[in-house]
């Protein structure tokens, strides 16, 4: 569905216009004869079927625009200052621009606030009640949005998430089965709308990164399992790959426990929320920490620390930390956690030492490579960079008297032409793909400098922040070269640690308090294991009846009850 679209954002609320409480209406049936851009409107409810608050500002349950009366919404959410400005900003924004002139619903910005001030706003908002229609490009928490709409600030929009009111989400669900599943409370209720990685295949998390330049100078393969992979870290020691004649190296460089616990994917593992993973089946909840093989893992690399293939600060190191490392003139990094190499590495690539500094991302792809290590069980994983839906990215509040028009209005936004209007713009006007290749375009149609593009999407473009509901739309992979070319290759390998659930009220304070003491206790362990001051052979016994004695079992206990009732056990 191909549509001209846009919103002119006023401060003012129309007159008439009230955001009194909103009540739950029973879905609507479209008339015989769904309406069309521009169609007529509704005079009364009692005919067509469509309840009478929605028929005086002329709601129409197809096409566009969603209504004939202009109707304003209060809106409240985050931006980051740097990319999106204030609420005036937004206001000048061609895609809510875009998004008046194609739905006839219009925004007035009451808060638009950094993400820094965002926990102290929301809370102020919610403590005093004081809210808007509906809190966008946000981020609550699934234990926010159950306090919350338990206490009725939030409402609860499964009601609405139907073929009337929201098909292309409800497609979406039929797509991808338990998509909605993802954002259903154990209740039963819906209180926020996701944003939808529906490109989950081509989107890993961090991942072992592999500096294959050095491979290539050593006449190595990467490597493909535990073995190969110490034998590689032995190489770049003592190989001298990055060629200036000094032994200064650092086969493998992470921020310690933080990353390193994530490298249990070798050993058939992802190390999940609280070291937590459900197994291919979704059955059964594994905790990591207590199996045979994260024993393996430790003894692993604790040889690996001894033999000095791992940099001796591991444990003191932040992720700035190996950033600052990786920036330095002469390359010294062989193996990297990270999503993406430029971020960590920085300069020209050693390839290519007269490239060009601005095309540095491209420059990059020949240097590093992701890796997926086959597991002695045969297991290959890969985290996932998110579930299919992340929640709290939009909810209603109890003020809003309209739920059914702006569901209509994010409706656009779960397609891909809606999500490309989100994250990018429209085609055409802000880019065009020719020959595969995206391009940035200026407000003559002529194409831009890759350097505009931040300039042109602040523009046009609101996803620029996080925390964005609606579809992430295929075409964003055009701006993210790097990242396809280096996850194609795990693609297949790619999976969250669990699916993502609800926790009941009852479980949330148990859960807190057990990992409070849970966590550090085997971080601690771990490091300590590693770095040779506990041998793990003797300890372990003990090791694993503390972690009983601390409720790990009970902790276990907790997301299995989650994942036995996700499954509908």
């Amino acid at each position: 569905m191909k549509t001209v679209f846009a919103i002119v954002l006023t401060l003012s609320m129309l007159f008439g216009i009230m955001t009194g409480c909103g009540s739950s209406q029973e879905p609507v049936t479209p008339p015989d004869g769904s309406a069309s851009q521009g169609g007529t409107v509704v005079e009364s409810g009692t005919d067509s079927g469509i309840p009478k608050h929605l028929a005086e500002i002329g709601y129409q349950p197809t096409g566009y625009p969603v209504v004939t009366k202009p109707i304003t919404f209060t809106l409240a959410g985050i931006t980051n200052p740097v990319y999106l400005g204030t609420a005036e900003d937004w206001k000048k924004n061609k895609f809510w621009i875009r998004m008046e002139e194609m739905t006839n619903v219009k925004f007035d910005f009451i808060k638009v606030i950094s993400p820094e001030a965002w926990e102290e706003q929301k809370s102020i908002m919610m403590a005093s009640q004081d809210l808007p229609d509906v809190f966008f490009q946000c981020k609550f928490s699934k234990q926010e949005e159950q306090k919350f709409g338990g206490q009725g600030l939030l409402m609860d929009i499964k009601p609405y998430i139907t073929e009337e009111y929201i098909p292309n989400l409800v497609a979406l669900d039929k797509q991808y089965p338990g998509l909605l599943k993802e954002i259903t409370t154990p209740t039963g209720a819906i209180y926020s709308l996701p944003e939808i990685t529906a490109l989950l295949p081509k989107r890993a998390a961090e991942n072992i990164t592999v500096n294959k330049t050095w491979c290539k100078i050593l006449g190595i393969d990467l490597p493909t399992d535990t073995e190969s992979f110490y034998q590689m870290l032995k190489a770049f020691k003592t190989g001298d790959p990055n060629q200036n004649g000094k032994p200064d190296e650092i086969p493998m460089c992470v921020a310690g426990m933080s990353q390193l616990k994530f490298f249990t994917t070798m050993f058939g593992y992802i190390y999940g929320e609280n070291g937590m993973f459900a197994d291919d089946e979704n059955q059964n909840i594994i905790y990591v920490p207590t199996t045979p093989e994260y024993k393996e893992y430790l003894k692993y690399f604790q040889k690996l620390y001894a033999e000095g293939l791992m940099d001796p600060d591991t444990f003191a190191l932040t992720t700035n930390d190996v950033k600052a490392k990786g920036s330095a003139k002469d390359p010294l990094l062989g193996v990297i956690y990270t999503r993406s190499a430029r971020t960590v590495v920085d300069g020209l690539s050693q390839l290519h030492p007269d490239g060009d500094i601005g095309n540095v991302d491209h420059i990059r792809l020949n240097d590093y490579e992701y890796v997926v290590l086959k597991a002695a069980n045969g297991k290959q994983y890969c985290p996932a960079n998110s579930n299919l839906a992340t929640t709290g990215r939009c909810v209603v509040t109890s003020k809003c008297k309209y739920p059914e028009v702006f569901m209509r209005w994010m409706d656009y936004l779960y397609t891909q032409e809606g999500g490309t209007a989100v994250w990018m713009g429209r085609e055409g006007k802000e880019f065009k793909i020719e020959d595969g290749v995206l391009k940035w375009l200026n407000e003559d149609g002529t194409v831009a400098s890759d350097d505009k593009m931040l300039d042109i999407r602040k523009k046009a473009a609101i996803q620029m922040g996080g925390n964005q509901p609606g579809l992430r739309p295929d075409v964003v992979l055009k701006m993210e070269l790097e990242l396809v070319r280096m996850q194609e290759v795990v693609s297949d390998y790619i999976r969250p640690a669990m699916p993502s659930f609800y926790f009941e009220d009852s479980q949330v304070s148990e859960l807190t308090a057990l990992t409070a003491d849970l966590n550090p206790y085997i971080e601690q362990f771990a490091a300590n294991a590693i770095t040779g001051n506990i041998d793990i052979d003797k300890e372990w016994d003990t090791f694993q009846n503390t972690i009983q004695q601390m409720g790990g079992e009970r902790l276990r206990l907790i997301y299995q009850a989650c994942l036995d009732r996700y499954m509908g056990k």
